[in-house]
Parts: structure tokens; C-alpha cells; sequence
């Protein structure tokens, strides 16, 4: 048997001291006709333009997101024929250019002339082009996105896509009434079920929003409802095509972005044309309108449906439509929302500002807990009268720790949850306390049904973290790094990816960690210095951007008033907010000039890093057109660091120290 999917499952050991532990090995599932999907490479054909052209110019008898659509649908006919024709071998393409640049090398090293020489250019030439197509699509397929092309990593994409199709695999599944499935066409309708239940169902009477409260709080002025409903222009839509990343997942019509883009100037006026129509009519094509749903694990190990997160593909045109809206809503959401809400949750970019708006009606029933006299603030939020906080999805509520402050709370979360039908996550939800008398934590544990755990992901103290603590972060990035599809990346991919995991992890965790402080020309931070510019630009935060809540909330409870300069550190603040407030020892080093689109952060890193002695192998490493592995084995060179007899010679080791390939020339 061929082996394909593998699968794990672990029983009970009952009696033994063993779990049984069963292999299920199954072929490689075999779906129907694979649907058409746009390929980035078939842009830099010459014909690319012409056929697109052929298409565009061809008189269609239909209007605005039909025609596209329409268009599209006879354009995909003529793309299959380019592929089949100039791109379906691209492996034995690239293995027959590397044979013949082989043979040409073969021949010239037995006897050289200058017309083998030539010879040689032309297998060169053709192996360089078809290995950047063969990687290009494989890039492209496994939405890898920090890594540049030109390192020849195929194997590195394909494992990649190998992995990512086999965690989305779901050979079977755990139904939410126990019985484990394993028919595809039940494990289908299970999940059909899962997402109708809480978006197909309707009820009769639905608790009303109380307009008392939503009139509390600011509400848009005059001219920001004209600015909404102003004219879209071509520009805005050109920007919101531009905003749409080339390698982004396709929608159901299989073509990205790329394509939109370089077709520009031919598409351009369709395009514009439907656009505008939809937001005059308010009507989109349904075929536009569909979206394709790929759902992708939460946990590592999945068993039911509430495992996996549902990741919605949509077209170009639905993309370039809601980035225009959410670029008109970006503008005006700062003077509508609670200062509260300090996240948004990823996906759909409208989805984040249509839940920021719902969640502003819980905000006002919490703010407006004011007037409840048995409800009692957080003793460090009374000042400001802080109740809550947003991150992204995440919500925290605040309030002292008394079992009628607690009731009143909830109860005004419960009455936004029966209007918005919006519910906790009983399973992700916990409860924290300080100076609460044991006797209180059981009344309100009871009364809520919470537990205590984390937050965010990670711990929550008020102390320096521990060794312990810090594991969490130190395993995530180790196991990243040391994945067993990075083992297939060059070593300048390794940099790269280095560079990826850290920086997007601590942004996460909001610090970074130890590497290599040399930074020896490869453009890796120095993670110690970065970290003290960006506490140095929370400092700068603190001392200029007043209007902020946490800002205002540390002037209140720590600064009250004094020179932030020269005051004392007071000693009852918790260890990050002497941190920061320590900063200014750093501040007192640098010349700080905050200029329009530049990092403040990294303008304060520069700085601290200071001039660093210039090189003379500058040029030649990062102003070439090598393949990064060869100008990473050009460093090591220049560092004296690459794996050699001669090296192994200056060790003091017993090596011969003459080449072996310029032996085996010689003789």
C-alpha cells in the first residue's frame, strides 16, 4: 500500500499500564476537477497582455459585475492554453535545462573555446528562468510570504503545501453528541449543521436595543455623514486594489490580485464602472457575492468542528469594495468608539469595524453602570471609571471585588449578549483577583461559572516574569525555527526566517529576545538595543500622547502631576511601569525628531546602535543579483567562518589543506 494520511489515536489504558495506540493509514484523498486558479508567473508572459486584450475587447451584452464576471469566465479558457503550452512541465523543464548546462560544462571542461563558452549561456539562461517559474508557483501555492525568491528552496515550498494539506485534511471527526464520524459525506453534513445552527436560525422576538442608551456618547456630525456618502473615486478603488496582497488566497472565480493589477489599464474602466454601481444600486452580483470557505485547525490536534476556524476566500471585487468601505469607516471610527477598544479582530478588513460598532453598545450599558449605586469600581479604575477593555475579540471587565459589583456588571453583559446574540466563550473565560477574601472569590465564581487562567496566552503578573513563565514564548519560537520543513531552507533562508518568527512573535509579546548582538553585515538586530528603544518609545508615549487611556490612567495613579523627568519611581507601581518610566535614562542619550511615516522606534534604534564602521564587501554582498544562498556563502567567506581544511588546518588539526577539486583538475 501506498502510504498517504496518517492518523493517531490514543484509548484508555484501563487495566494496563499501556495506552493502545492505533494507526490508521489511508490513501491520499483524490478530489473531482481541480478548480481554475490564476498562477502570479503567467503576467511576465509576452502574451499575457494580448489574450486579456482578445477578451476585454470582445462586446459582451450584459452590465457591471456580470460583464466582469463573464469576461473572466472566457478569459480562463485561453489561460489553460497558455499553461498547457508554455508552463505544465515546469519540473522537467528546469531537470532538462540542468542536464544540458551539465553536458555544455562537461564538454568545456575537457576542452575550452570560446564557442562553447558562448554554448554555455543559452542552458544557463533557460535553467535560471524555469526554476524562478518552478518557484514562483510554489510560493505562490504555499503562501509562504517572508521569504524572497532566487534561493532555489522548491523542496522548502513543497513541504510546506505537503504540511498545510494534511492539517486541513479531517479524516474524521467527533460530532457535538459523541459519536466519532468518519463517512466524508457525514463529516459534511456535520459541519453543514455546526455553521447553520447559529447563522441560518431566526427567532420570532429578539430582546429590543435600548435607544435610551445608544444615544449616549458622541454620534457623527454633518459633514463625516456627507464624507461617507461621498462619490467613490478611481483612485480610492485603484488604492484598494494596490492594498490586496499578490499571493493572498484567490475567491471562487480563481484569480488574485496580480492579475487586476497588471491588466490594469484594460480592466480599469469594467472594473471602476461596477464599483460605482454597486455602491448607487447596493446590489452585488451573487456570483461576486460567493465566497469559498477552507477550514483551518485551532488546536494541533482537532476533534470537533469548534476546533477549526472557518477562513473565508473572497474575490478581487468583493475585496476592493470592502477595503474602500473600510478605508471611509477608518477615518471616522476613532470619534464613535469608546477609547476601550484598543484591537480589532483579523480577517474580512470590514469584519473588525463592524464588530468595534456592535461592541460600542455594550460599552455604553457599562459606562452607564455609573449610575448604579451598587455597583463599585476596580479601586485602580475609579479615577478614570474604567469598566472594560477590548483587545481584538478579547474582553476584559473590571470592577471591585464584591459580588453585587460583579452581579451588576454581568448583568450588563448579559443584556448586550441577549440583544446582540453575541455569548462568552464559557471554556476561554476567567476570572482574576486581588485582596478578595476567599469567602467572595466562591460567591462570584459560583455566580459566573468562570475559572482562572490566562490571559491573552500569556501570564498575567505584575511582577518580572520568570524562566518558567517565559517557556511558553522560548518553545513557540524554537519550534518554529526547528520545524522539520525549515530544515529544507538554505541558511540565508534561515535568516530570514529568524528574522520572521522574532520579530513577529515578540510583537506579540511585546519583547524580544537574545540572538547574536554582532550583527556582521546581514542586517539581524541587535535585540538588546531594540528593546530599549521601544520601552525608550512607550517613554515618549508617556510623556507626549496624553490623550490616550493608559497614558492618562499611569498620570493619574503614578505621576499625579509631577515632572515625569525628574520625579521619583514610585516603588508601588508594578515592574513594567518602572520599566518604562525608568526609560528616560535612555531618552537622555538620543535626539528624538518624530517625522511623518517613519518609525519613531527604529529611528531610536539607529541611534543607539550608532555609526558602525563601514565595509568594503558592502557592494558586493547586498548590491548584487546573486541568489541570497550564494551571497550568504560569500559572507561566510568574508567572516573566515566557511567549513574548510584550511580552517580546520589554523585549529591546529592535522589536514591536508590543499583543495581536493583543484587535485582532481591537476591530475
Amino acid at each position: 500500500m501506498k502510504w498517504g494520511h496518517v492518523q493517531v489515536e490514543y484509548e484508555l489504558p484501563h487495566i494496563s499500564d499501556h495506552s493502545p495506540m492505533f494507526l490508521q493509514v489511508t490513501d491520499e484523498p483524490r478530489g473531482g476537477r481541480l478548480p481554475f486558479k490564476f498562477f502570479n508567473v503567467w503576467v511576465d508572459h509576452p502574451n499575457f497582455l494580448t489574450l486579456v486584450l482578445k477578451v476585454w475587447r470582445q462586446p459582451v451584452n450584459k452590465k457591471g459585475m456580470e460583464k466582469i464576471w463573464y469576461k473572466l469566465k472566457l478569459l480562463k479558457s485561453l489561460l489553460k492554453d497558455l499553461n498547457i503550452k508554455e508552463f505544465k512541465n515546469v519540473r522537467s523543464n528546469t531537470v532538462k535545462a540542468r542536464e544540458e548546462l551539465k553536458r555544455g560544462q562537461i564538454e568545456l571542461h575537457a576542452q575550452y573555446s570560446d564557442l562553447l563558452l558562448n554554448q554555455e549561456k543559452r542552458p544557463l539562461h533557460n535553467l535560471e528562468k524555469w526554476s524562478m517559474i518552478e518557484e514562483s508557483i510554489l510560493k505562490q501555492k504555499s503562501r509562504i510570504t517572508w521569504i524572497k525568491l532566487g534561493d532555489s528552496i522548491s523542496k522548502y515550498f513543497s513541504a510546506v503545501m505537503k504540511e498545510r494539506t494534511h492539517k486541513k485534511l479531517i479524516g474524521n471527526i467527533q460530532a457535538l453528541n459523541g459519536c466519532k464520524l468518519q463517512d466524508p459525506k457525514a463529516i459534511q453534513q456535520e459541519i453543514i449543521s455546526f455553521y447553520q445552527s447559529p447563522m441560518g436560525a431566526s427567532q420570532n422576538r429578539l430582546p429590543a436595543v435600548d435607544r435610551r442608551i445608544m444615544k449616549l456618547g458622541p454620534i457623527l456630525v454633518h459633514q463625516q455623514q456627507l464624507d461617507l456618502c461621498e462619490e467613490i473615486t478611481d483612485q480610492e478603488i485603484l488604492e484598494g486594489l494596490r492594498s490586496i496582497d499578490d499571493d493572498k488566497s484567490p475567491g471562487i472565480d480563481g484569480y488574485t490580485s496580480c492579475f487586476f493589477k497588471k491588466a490594469w489599464q484594460m480592466v480599469k474602466d469594467d472594473i471602476c464602472s461596477a464599483v460605482r454601481e454597486f455602491f448607487i444600486t447596493g446590489a452585488m452580483c451573487k456570483a461576486i457575492n460567493c465566497t469559498s470557505i477552507t477550514l483551518v485547525p485551532k488546536i494541533p490536534s482537532p476533534v470537533t468542528v469548534k476546533d477549526y476556524r472557518p477562513i473565508a476566500c473572497c474575490t478581487v471585487l468583493y475585496k476592493i469594495i470592502a477595503k474602500i468601505i473600510t478605508s471611509r469607516m477608518q477615518k471616522i471610527m476613532p470619534c464613535i468608539i469608546c477609547e476601550a477598544q484598543t484591537g480589532f479582530i483579523p480577517g474580512d478588513p470590514i469584519s473588525p469595524y463592524i464588530f468595534a460598532i456592535v461592541m460600542e453598545y455594550l460599552s455604553k450599558n457599562l459606562n452607564n453602570l455609573k449610575t448604579e449605586k451598587s455597583f463599585k469600581f476596580h479601586p485602580r479604575c475609579s479615577k478614570l471609571g474604567v469598566t472594560h477593555l477590548y483587545f481584538a475579540d478579547d474582553l476584559l471587565l473590571f470592577s471591585k471585588g464584591d459580588p453585587y459589583s460583579v452581579a451588576a456588571i454581568h448583568k450588563a453583559f448579559m443584556n448586550f449578549s441577549k440583544a446582540s446574540s453575541l455569548q462568552e466563550n464559557m471554556n476561554k473565560s476567567s476570572v482574576y483577583f486581588r485582596g478578595v477574601a476567599q469567602a467572595e472569590k466562591d460567591k462570584i465564581l459560583q455566580l459566573l461559572g468562570y475559572t482562572q487562567g490566562e490571559l491573552l496566552g500569556i501570564p498575567l503578573s505584575t511582577k518580572k516574569l520568570t524562566l518558567l513563565q517565559w517557556q511558553p514564548l522560548i518553545e513557540k519560537i524554537v519550534r518554529r525555527i526547528t520545524s522539520w520543513t525549515a530544515k529544507k531552507l538554505s541558511y540565508a533562508g534561515r535568516v530570514q526566517l529568524v528574522q520572521s518568527v522574532i520579530f513577529g512573535i515578540q510583537a506579540y509579546w511585546a519583547q524580544l529576545f537574545l540572538l547574536p548582538t554582532k550583527l556582521g553585515g546581514l542586517n539581524l538586530p541587535n535585540l538588546h538595543l531594540w528593546n530599549q528603544a521601544a520601552i525608550a518609545k512607550l517613554h515618549w508615549d508617556l510623556a507626549n500622547k496624553q490623550d490616550r487611556l493608559w497614558n492618562r490612567w499611569i498620570n493619574a495613579y503614578y505621576i499625579k502631576k509631577q515632572d515625569l523627568a525628574t520625579m521619583v519611581i514610585p516603588s508601588s507601581a508594578c515592574w513594567m511601569v518602572r520599566k518604562i518610566m525608568g526609560a528616560r535614562i535612555i531618552l537622555e542619550k538620543l535626539h528624538i525628531i518624530v517625522q511623518p511615516g517613519r518609525s519613531l522606534t527604529r529611528s531610536m534604534y539607529l541611534q543607539l546602535l550608532g555609526e558602525l564602521p563601514r565595509v568594503r564587501w558592502k557592494g558586493l554582498i547586498f548590491q548584487n543579483q546573486a541568489r541570497p544562498k550564494a551571497t550568504f556563502t560569500l559572507w561566510l567567506c568574508l567572516q573566515g567562518k566557511m567549513l574548510t581544511a584550511e580552517r580546520l588546518n589554523k585549529w591546529g588539526l592535522n589536514v591536508d589543506p590543499t583543495c581536493v577539486r583543484a587535485m582532481q583538475v591537476l591530475f
